[in-house]
Formats: structure tokens, C-alpha cells, sequence
């Protein structure tokens, strides 16, 4: 059997056009472009792109820390400092915990402020996401962890959004007053 391609042919996290630098096995630095389909209706960058960004940072350093299980992203917290208003979004993991079970890594979001320097950027926010491990052989996906050291990134030349993020992923508001939305699973 062939190992599965991860991500497929046509994902979000290609059309975000995320570069991801493992700087070492517990730390990673992730870039996205800050464009007008992942700003939100205030012109900052949406919760869309920093959990996207966020999940992609915190994952390339779980890889590192399950290898040779698999992590599962188990939960996923963050909390707002400061709006990303000019990018690129820049989104920094550091693994915390490495246990038995579960793994935990903290992420620091940041509006670059034109710069892919975090010494440069404004803060934006901190997130703390909790990984379950799992067998390895519980995924079709391969990914060795030790290689890929440097700057990485699933998008493709033709890579983009051809919508506002939130419509390209077909979220759709159930009930705006309680919060309520729906997504349909999909490939994408």
C-alpha cells in the first residue's frame, strides 16, 4: 500500500501558503501571508487563519515529540492579545510535555508587521494545544520528523484562495446569536 500524500492535491493548508521552519525538533517558526480573503470584517486577519496557523506549527513540533506514534490533535486553546492587521502572521511552537499519552506545546502568534522576524513583530496571541499519541500504524500517513529541517511548505505555484477563507472552507452560519456554525467534512 502506498503511504497517503499529506496534504491532499486540493487543502486549505496549501491555499494558505504556510512556510513552516523546523528550527529544531522541539521548536518550529510558521509564516502565512496576511491577503484580503483570510481578513475578517474588522481587516485584521480572521480566527480562521490563526487556528490554521496555529494547528500547522503546533503539529510539526507534535510530529517530533509522538515519532514513531502519531499525535492527534486533542484540543486547541487560544487566547487574543492584539489583532494581526499587517502580516504576514507568524506562528512560533515550543514543545512543553512530552508524556506517555499526551504531548503538549505552547504557540506564540505575532503580526510580523512586514517582517518574518519575530524579534520585530507585535504579539498577537498565545495558544496551548494538547496532542493524544497514537499507534503509528493508525495513520496511512508517513512523515519522518528528523528530516525536513528548514523551511517547508505543502502550497503548490497555483496555490491560493479563490474566496474569503470561511466561504472557500464551506463554513456556514447556523445560528449567528448562539454561535452555532456548520462544517461539512471534506478533503479540503
Amino acid at each position: 500500500m502506498t503511504p497517503a500524500a499529506y496534504p491532499p492535491e486540493h487543502h486549505v493548508i496549501r491555499d494558505l501558503r504556510i512556510v513552516t521552519e523546523r528550527l529544531a525538533l522541539d521548536h518550529s517558526l510558521s509564516i502565512c501571508p496576511v491577503t484580503d480573503h483570510v481578513r475578517n470584517a474588522s481587516g485584521a486577519a480572521g480566527l480562521g487563519l490563526i487556528v490554521a496557523l496555529t494547528d500547522v506549527s503546533g503539529a510539526t513540533v507534535s510530529l517530533a515529540a509522538a515519532s514513531p506514534d502519531w499525535p492527534a490533535t486533542a484540543d486547541l486553546a487560544y487566547q487574543a492579545i492584539a489583532p494581526i492587521t499587517e502580516g504576514p502572521a507568524l506562528a512560533e511552537a515550543r514543545l512543553v510535555r512530552r508524556g506517555s499519552k499526551t504531548i503538549v506545546v505552547e504557540v506564540e502568534v505575532f503580526d510580523g508587521l512586514g517582517s518574518e522576524d519575530t524579534a520585530r513583530a507585535r504579539p498577537a496571541g498565545a495558544g496551548l494545544m494538547t496532542f493524544g499519541r497514537l499507534p503509528g500504524s493508525a495513520s496511512a500517513i508517513t512523515i519522518d520528523p528528523k528530516q525536513n529541517m528548514g523551511p517547508t511548505s505543502a502550497a503548490r505555484s497555483d496555490s491560493h484562495l479563490s474566496a474569503p477563507l470561511l466561504d472557500e472552507i464551506g463554513l456556514r452560519v447556523v445560528d449567528a446569536e448562539s454561535g452555532q456554525v456548520e462544517l461539512a467534512k471534506s478533503d479540503y
